[in-house]
């Protein structure tokens, strides 16, 4: 197993960056929903409070530290943004994420429309991406003070570099992919 020692202020700005563009795109609601679910899900994946492998629990303890305001509706955000989102892009019907000002004040408030019959979370994408952003930089900051916390980032992103690599080395190995080209291409 090699282990590498990756750069976490590039990561730190690579999703910095890309929740600025999305704000720039009005808060685009789609990329938003996917984004932001497996961004929480990452950071949660390293405080190491439990297995990485139990996503839920990551996703919701990193609510309870960073984004509390969330925390409770952890569930509807985990199984619609994170699950829902970052399988298929788009969030289902259950949280309606909008840029429309009129509805701010309901910002994480139910809300039934009695014209279809349906019920969703509010969030009023501009204050997400902003609680998200300010979130973002707090973590890096504790990664920056907290050894431990910096070790466990390292840990986390080499097991998901080595699970990844086992999922390619078995296609390859199944004969479902082929190596073209060599030589290195791990910068940028």
């Amino acid at each position: 197993m090699t282990t590498l020692k990756f750069d976490l202020n590039k990561l730190k700005r690579w999703i910095t960056d890309s929740l600025y563009t999305i704000k720039k795109a009005n808060n685009d609601a789609p990329i938003l929903g996917g984004f932001s679910g497996s961004v929480i899900e990452l950071l949660g994946r390293f405080l190491r409070i439990h297995p990485i492998k139990n996503h839920f629990e990551c996703f919701s303890d990193f609510l309870k530290k960073y984004l509390p305001e969330y925390y409770n509706h952890k569930v509807i955000l985990y199984k619609i943004l994170r699950c829902e989102g970052a399988h298929s892009v788009l969030a289902q019907s259950g949280v309606t994420l909008t840029c429309d000002s009129k509805l701010e004040s309901l910002h994480l408030k139910g809300h039934r429309d009695s014209k279809i019959g349906r019920v969703s979370l509010i969030i009023f994408s501009p204050k997400f991406v902003d609680d998200l952003l300010r979130t973002v930089e707090n973590f890096f900051c504790d990664v920056a003070k907290e050894q431990i916390l910096n070790d466990n980032c390292q840990k986390t992103l080499n097991e998901i570099y080595e699970e990844g690599q086992s999922i390619i080395n078995k296609e390859i190995n199944e004969k479902r992919l082929d190596i073209e080209a060599e030589g290195e291409i791990t910068s940028g």
